[in-house]
């Protein structure tokens, strides 16, 4: 009975946050949280929740995140949305964000999203379902966000994730080095905060940077899935900028499994993710806060 009046509080303040009142928008426990040159980050302790399952595992933890904007902060925020076209869209003062995080699948999900002018009007605003959930870059805006709410849910509000990501540092565990056929050297590391576990299925972003006369001339991130028992992978996300093509990213979940070649580089990548999982499998599942 408590679990379900817990859970039912929290539908309440999400239904409170989706009419887009000015006084809640206005006159909510903001707590300050990060400040860049772009924007500032609140969040309101009170719509914190942590869901649980019927089996009483953590499907996701909900919080409210009230950004705010410099000038540039506000003109990226209006172009990353593609919202240009949108009436008004200038007097842009903050946003609220109703977000969801599923620890145990790295994914983040902005669940209701609202722009709003300084006099607390609604200038845009969006809605989302589960199936819009999401993996997010390492060291990412998005990142940030699930960072906040994963210490406020799981570390006593100590900013132990957010620091991870704030100084992106001692996250990366090297994998490859090697050189090219034009000269260049290519380096790849794995982030050791992004591991997942579902059976022997391991989810992983790695991060791989070309060079070419101490001139960065690639960049690229990759979401890849290992099957550890049929040494097998496949990619899901691909976020990649090379000098001469520009930026690209792709992201199918659809695609086929590949096996790994024996004594390839993508073999010893695959043993070193291997056995760093097997060293690290407690640790990774207390992570992913399942229960």
């Amino acid at each position: 009975m408590k679990k379900r009046l817990r859970i039912t509080i929290g539908v309440m303040l999400i239904v409170c946050f989706c009419s887009f009142q000015n006084v809640y928008a206005a006159e909510s426990n903001w707590i300050w949280y990060y400040s860049s040159d772009y924007v500032s980050d609140f969040y309101n302790p009170e719509s914190l929740n942590i869901v649980k399952d019927y089996n009483g595992n953590i499907d996701h933890v909900e919080l409210c995140i009230k950004t705010t904007y410099s000038e540039a902060g506000k003109n990226n925020a209006i172009n990353n949305h593609r919202l240009t076209e949108v009436p008004k869209i200038n007097d842009l003062k903050f946003k609220l964000a109703q977000i969801y995080i599923y620890p145990s699948q790295g994914k983040i999900l902005f669940q209701h999203e609202a722009f709003f002018d300084e006099g607390g009007r609604v200038l845009w605003s969006k809605e989302s379902t589960v199936s819009d959930s999401f993996e997010f870059v390492p060291g990412s805006a998005n990142e940030r966000y699930y960072s906040i709410i994963s210490d406020l849910a799981f570390h006593n509000s100590q900013q132990v994730y957010f620091l991870q990501w704030k100084e992106n540092k001692d996250r990366w565990v090297g994998l490859t080095w090697y050189k090219n056929a034009d000269g260049s050297e290519s380096e790849v590391w794995f982030d050791k905060l992004s591991v997942t576990l579902n059976g022997d299925c391991v989810k992983v972003w790695k991060w791989g940077r070309t060079i070419l006369d101490n001139e960065v001339i690639g960049n690229s991130y990759y979401l890849v899935e290992y099957d550890l028992s049929n040494k097998k992978s496949k990619p899901d996300i691909i976020s990649s900028w090379t000098k001469d093509k520009g930026r690209f990213f792709q992201h199918d979940d659809n695609q086929p499994w590949n096996s790994i070649i024996i004594g390839s580089k993508d073999e010893y990548e695959f043993q070193t993710i291997k056995k760093y999982v097997d060293e690290h499998r407690a640790e990774i599942i207390e992570n992913m806060h399942i229960k």
